[in-house]
């Protein structure tokens, strides 16, 4: 089931990207809470996909935050679900809050509602623009009326790593191409 979701929402490509993404995925996590990263995939995965993670940024980012257990999952996968409502509803508090990173409301709507590569760079752009302000206190009202209640629960010196987290994944996992058939090998082949 969780396969067939990360395929449906675009996370993986196949079947065969799907169970690479998962057999590195429950490998890198905490063995009490592998269970958390299915639930969170199939929960928070369509969120991802349109704001243009690939499935290795997605599955990277997941398993670095479990390292707060399954709260850190979800706080991540909640605060990406926000944003994706937040960063395009066009309310008083988004505006607001583009405003305080020095950007267009509008302009980053539509390049997050485009999907895809836009979606992706347009959330970096975002997040610079949170970093860059230097009031602590006014840039974590602007990335709470982004971001939403799952960063209400941070401390105001905690959202910076949690933005840099968002924007620092690099490949995430990088390529799990034939991941599942080497572990297959590994078990087999003794």
């Amino acid at each position: 089931q969780t396969a067939s979701e990360l395929v449906s929402s675009g996370l993986a490509a196949s079947a065969e990207e799907a169970f690479d993404l998962l057999t590195v995925g429950l490998q890198k996590m905490p063995a009490g809470i592998r269970d958390e990263l299915l639930a969170a995939s199939n929960e928070y995965g369509d969120f991802f996909a349109d704001l243009g993670f690939s499935g290795e940024e997605t599955f990277g980012l997941l398993t670095d935050f479990a390292e707060d257990g399954q709260y850190g999952i979800d706080k991540v996968g909640d605060a990406v679900k926000e944003f994706s409502i937040r960063a395009t509803d066009m309310s008083t508090a988004s505006v607001s809050a583009f405003d305080a990173a020095g950007l267009n409301a509008e302009d980053m709507a539509a390049k997050i509602l485009a999907g895809g590569d836009t979606s992706r760079e347009a959330m970096d752009e975002i997040i610079t623009g949170l970093l860059s302000i230097e009031d602590p206190v006014e840039q974590s009202n602007a990335a709470i009326a982004l971001f939403g209640t799952p960063l209400e629960d941070l401390s105001v010196t905690e959202i910076p790593d949690f933005l840099t987290s968002l924007q620092d994944m690099g490949g995430g996992f990088g390529d799990v191409g034939g991941a599942a058939q080497d572990m297959a090998d590994t078990l087999g082949g003794n």
